[in-house]
């Protein structure tokens, strides 16, 4: 494609503002990492999108609503306590309320009804030091439990792009080790 088809698509597209605003925002707030901070900004756009366009089925609706979550969420604490690398982050925990927390979240980042209120989860996160390969597993469980629950493949990527969008606020850099 052309130049000039690239930048008529994106007009037709009402894309140029989107992207302005995004790189608006990108240089602005400089990110570590860029390119999460534009997945994230972007699944949040389209979030508003959705929300402004009630015929558009959001995410937690095309994933079968509360039901689908709140069964997700069992099955995957229930796979994740068992988890000999990731099962430690929940000991002595209030697993239950987590569950709660964990229910709300999922809602608010699939577009579905419930906010969610708790920490931010860079604040909630901050102090477990969790590496890339610990969440790489915790979106392995994800993408499992939601399978299990019989959502379609396409939705359960969708969701895991979603999930992946907050890999930057829960994944710690490695401790440089001291001399």
């Amino acid at each position: 494609m052309d130049p000039a088809a690239k930048i008529a698509f994106l007009r037709d597209q009402n894309l140029i503002g989107e992207i302005d605003m995004a790189l608006k925002r990108l240089f602005a707030e400089q990110p570590e990492d860029p390119l999460a901070f534009l997945g994230t900004h972007f699944t949040a756009r389209s979030s508003e999108k959705m929300k402004a366009d009630p015929s558009t089925p959001s995410l937690y609706d095309r994933m079968g609503g509360e039901k689908v979550i709140n069964k997700t969420v069992d099955s995957l604490y229930d796979s994740i306590l068992n988890s000999p690398t990731i099962g430690k982050y929940f000991n002595e925990q209030d697993v239950p309320q987590l569950k709660r927390m964990q229910k709300a979240f999922l809602s608010f980042a699939f577009c579905g009804p419930k906010a969610y209120t708790g920490k931010t989860l860079r604040a909630a996160h901050r102090h477990l030091e969790i590496t890339d390969s610990e969440f790489d597993e915790i979106i392995k469980h994800l993408r499992q439990s939601l399978v299990a629950e019989g959502v379609a493949a396409d939705i359960v990527e969708e969701a895991t792009v979603v999930a992946n969008g907050v890999r930057k606020d829960i994944v710690q850099p490695p401790k440089s080790p001291k001399a």
